[in-house]
């Protein structure tokens, strides 16, 4: 089930031929973002802005082949959010 899920974003993404995806680092049901990226990057020479709650450099170096746009982090935590 979960690989359907997984190619029917495939899928979808091809269809649809964004010019950027936002993308959270930490995908449902431990998915990777950097297999993803990597995926999309490779099929469609598509870029992505990661978003993270939990932005660390090891995330950062990892996904940097795949020429992210930029990396935003999260604004909000477990306490609340943060005026900007």
């Amino acid at each position: 089930m979960l690989w359907q899920r997984r190619q029917s974003k495939r899928d979808r993404a091809a269809a649809l031929s964004p010019d950027v995806v936002l993308m959270d680092i930490r995908l449902a049901a431990g998915s990777s973002s950097i297999d993803a990226a990597q995926e999309l990057h490779a099929r469609q020479a598509l870029r992505c802005i990661f978003l993270s709650a939990n932005l660390d450099e090891a995330a950062k170096t990892a996904l940097r082949p795949y020429d992210p746009i930029d990396f935003v982090g999260s604004l909000c935590c477990r306490s609340g959010c943060s005026e900007p």
